[in-house]
């Protein structure tokens, strides 16, 4: 999420990507549907990161969420070789 002023900012600059900037309170209206389902599923027991994007570059966003999510090494195991013989060839 980001502060909604800055997001028009942000707009202003690189031109509308969704329909909620349509509107002038798109921004804000997108910034409280994007809490609220925060909200929701935490209610639910959810793990959810939330981050004020306002200060930050899309790269330091990524690399944010990156950092946030959990090491590989959990009940999946990941094939030696692909099911599929078409793959890589």
């Amino acid at each position: 999420m980001a502060d909604p002023e800055a997001i028009a900012v942000r707009l202003a600059e690189r031109g509308k990507r969704h329909r909620f900037h349509d509107h002038p309170s798109g921004p804000a209206r997108e910034v409280d549907l994007y809490r609220d389902a925060a909200q929701t599923l935490l209610a639910l027991g959810v793990e959810v990161l939330v981050l004020d994007s306002t200060m930050s570059t899309p790269t330091g966003v990524a690399k944010r969420i990156a950092d946030a999510a959990p090491t590989p090494g959990g009940s999946v195991s990941s094939p030696t070789t692909p099911d599929d013989s078409t793959v890589n060839s």
